[in-house]
């Protein structure tokens, strides 16, 4: 059996919750640390649950893994490596994810954040990079018009399916 079928067979646990508290599901946090060395493990495991980024020290800084947490929860970015952190790829990736939640952006370094250039291309994908981008970018005339831009084709489109006649 190889370690993937092993990880993947490892995985599909049942997860017991104590008794009125409240509990992430977690794999990784009580794993050997033998399976938190095993690179194979640590992926699968992060595919079903990208908040065992936490817990997955050695892999905090592994590009693969990384991606692989923030593409399926943006929020697993607060886990990673400053480094990665500091990685335009990983960022518009987070922002991006499935589970993309507004405050994603605010584990983005600080680098990032006063990149006028980044920010612009990061608020072209998700509004929400305003509320934690550089205060001096906030006050930008390119970005405060993309922004207007956003905010005109949202409310043209809301107008548009209240104009539309529903006819069965």
């Amino acid at each position: 059996m190889s370690d993937s079928e092993q990880a993947k067979k490892k995985v599909k646990f049942q997860y017991r919750r104590p008794y009125g508290a409240r509990y992430r599901k977690s794999i990784l946090r009580d794993a050997s640390e033998e399976s938190k060395l095993n690179r194979n493990y640590v992926l699968e495991t992060i595919r079903n649950i990208p908040q065992d980024l936490e817990y997955a020290k050695v892999f905090q800084n592994d590009m693969e893994v990384v991606l692989e947490a923030v593409k399926r929860e943006g929020d697993a970015l607060e886990y990673a490596s400053q480094e990665l952190k500091n990685n335009k790829i990983i960022i518009l990736r987070a922002i991006t994810s499935k589970k993309h939640k507004f405050s994603t952006f605010k584990y983005a370094s600080s680098e990032l954040k006063n990149d006028k250039e980044f920010v612009l291309q990061a608020i072209k994908v998700s509004r929400q990079v305003f509320r934690y981008c550089n205060e001096i970018l906030k006050t930008d005339r390119d970005i405060l018009l993309i922004l207007n831009r956003q905010w005109d084709i949202q409310k043209e489109r809301i107008l548009n399916l209240k104009n539309i006649n529903f006819y069965f």
